[in-house]
């Protein structure tokens, strides 16, 4: 499940944080695991460099 209530705005602290200059953007990623009781058992989160950062998410999953 995937949700996103904040949208854009401007938060220099992640950015401030890597030591990047004013401009530039911060990709902000999180995730939440859960198991098939809906149970929660990992969650992440991951601040990257926008200017230099390329991501490719791939699944396989069979239920188990």
């Amino acid at each position: 499940m995937c949700t996103s209530g904040q949208g854009l705005r401007e938060d220099a602290r992640p950015r401030d944080q890597l030591g990047l200059p004013p401009g530039t953007a911060v990709l902000v990623t999180r995730k939440s695991l859960y198991d098939t009781d809906n149970r929660l058992v990992e969650m992440s989160r991951a601040t990257l460099p926008g200017d230099r950062t390329r991501m490719l998410f791939t699944t396989h999953l069979e239920r188990w």
